[in-house]
């Protein structure tokens, strides 16, 4: 029983995750839908596979008309080694107005090609602010 479970769950994310991601609709879903598979990223993963966990397809439309993609935004800052990094930022937060702070996405943190941590907590470690 169990390995039929297991069977069931790979097929459908091989499914899911090889299928393009229509827009969803609104931040609700958006933000569900990119909390949902934060549980897919490992330590060590290449980018590449961060955007394919990540589903780079996904797309919602908010109440202005304007269309946010994934990752929200990437940007590259220097940890406190002085190595550059590069960061990718996914929304995650749920919000009643059409404003996206930083406090409502979740850092993705890309050194030398691959996952070394996410999340708010271990990006200001790692910068040192």
């Amino acid at each position: 029983m169990a390995n039929r479970t297991l069977f069931i769950i790979l097929i459908n994310f091989i499914f899911t995750s090889c299928a393009i991601s229509p827009i969803q609709t609104g931040l609700e879903n958006f933000s569900y839908h990119n909390r949902a598979r934060l549980q897919y990223i490992t330590l060590g993963m290449s980018k590449d596979d961060v955007l394919k966990a990540m589903d780079s397809n996904a797309k919602a439309k908010m109440k202005n008309g304007r269309i946010l993609s994934n990752p929200y935004k990437t940007e590259a800052v220097i940890n406190a080694e002085g190595t550059t990094v590069e960061v990718l930022y996914y929304y995650t937060e749920l919000v009643n107005i059409d404003e996206i702070g930083e406090d409502k996405l979740t850092p993705i943190v890309i050194s030398k090609g691959k996952v070394t941590g996410w999340g708010r907590d271990y990006l200001t470690t790692l910068i040192g602010k």
